[in-house]
This record gives structure tokens, sequence and C-alpha cells, in this order.
């Protein structure tokens, strides 16, 4: 039997075009994704970010392996952001009250913190060391300079110690904030020397 063919211009009516059409949407919708997934894939941003997270979680999981069993490395406070890693100290693990020497337990704390920090120094750009104080005695000129020069000697005292533990000194840096970065209503709590360690570039380039 002779199929007859009805036509109207030049589209035959009987013929499904719809799996024509479905077949050369989905082609284009691959196509699409594929190009999409290229370009996130091999975005340098993306590939930078997902560096700078493993590089976080790795140094982070060695130093809490490290100091797990140290009650006074139980206290230390771990605080990650996009492109940095900080390691919080009280002060009171680090040093006695308007001191800026360490104490004994303290050099033994950054000892251990700076063994993982000297076996994983491929993983990180710079370590800023700083030092913060609180208010107290703060209120008048002379307290305020008296805070500036604690807080910035105890990070330079932790800087000492850690390159006496063989930390790269070309990737550490000494800052000291006195009373003016605090972190919590908590005197005690803004009593503390922060290693912020950098990942990248970027952003020490967006403050010059």
């Amino acid at each position: 039997m002779i199929q007859r063919l009805n036509t109207h211009g030049t589209i035959r009516r009987n013929i499904n075009y719809w799996p024509a059409f479905v077949d050369t949407l989905m082609a284009t919708l691959m196509i699409f994704m594929f190009q999409n997934f290229v370009q996130v894939t091999l975005n340098p941003d993306t590939l930078e970010i997902a560096r700078i997270r493993q590089s976080q979680e790795i140094l982070q999981k060695a130093l809490k392996n490290k100091l797990k069993a140290d009650p006074d490395g139980q206290k230390i406070e771990f605080i990650q952001s996009i492109d940095s890693l900080e390691i919080r100290f009280n002060d009171k693990i680090l040093f006695d009250n308007d001191q800026a020497t360490i104490k004994d337990t303290g050099k033994r704390i950054i000892r251990i913190c700076s063994e993982v920090l000297y076996n994983n120094n491929h993983l990180f750009r710079l370590i800023q060391v700083e030092g913060h104080t609180n208010t107290q005695g703060g209120d008048t000129l002379e307290g305020k300079d008296h805070n500036w020069h604690l807080s910035t000697e105890r990070a330079l005292a932790v800087v000492k110690q850690m390159i006496a533990s063989n930390v790269n000194e070309a990737k550490l840096t000494a800052s000291g904030y006195g009373q003016f970065h605090p972190v919590s209503a908590s005197i005690d709590l803004n009593r503390r020397i922060d290693l912020k360690i950098e990942f990248s570039d970027a952003q020490r380039k967006s403050d010059r």
C-alpha cells in the first residue's frame, strides 16, 4: 500500500518532528552544560579557592591532632575564613599577667604548633602574629601606650619562639594592636595572640 503524503507548503503534516526537536534541544543543553563545567573547573579563581580550602583543612587537622593530648592545647581556637586560618591563643596560655616573656607551658604549645607549620611550610604564604590587649588601664594616654608596647612585645616574643622552632622566618610578621581590635565583651578573651595564616596574596593586595 502506497502511503499518501499530505503536504502543506514544504512541511509534511504526517511526519512527527518532535523527536528531532528534542534531540537538538538536548544536544544544545549538553554543549552548554559542558562549556559551563569546563569554565568552572578550569577557572583560576575556583581552583585557588579549592586549593586554599584543602590547605586549611590539612593544617587544622594536623594542629588539632598534635594538640589534642595537651590540656592547654585544647583551649586554642581555630577560625577559618575564605583565605586564612587563625590560631587564637588566650594570653594566659602563653604569658603571665602584664608580661611579655613566654611561659614554659606557652613555649611547649608554640613548639608543637611550629612543628606542624614547619612540616607544612609549602601550604601557606605568610603568618601574621598579632598581639592584642584589653582596655584595662588603657583609658589614659600612658595606659594606651603601655598596651601598644605590651601587645607588640608579645607578638615579637612569639615570632622569636617560632623562629627558634624552625618556622621559616621569611614568612613571619609581628604586629601589636593594643586594645583596639576586641573580639568580645569579655576582657579576658580580648587579651590574646592570633596567628593569622594566609594562603593567598589577594587580601594583602586589596589592602594596598
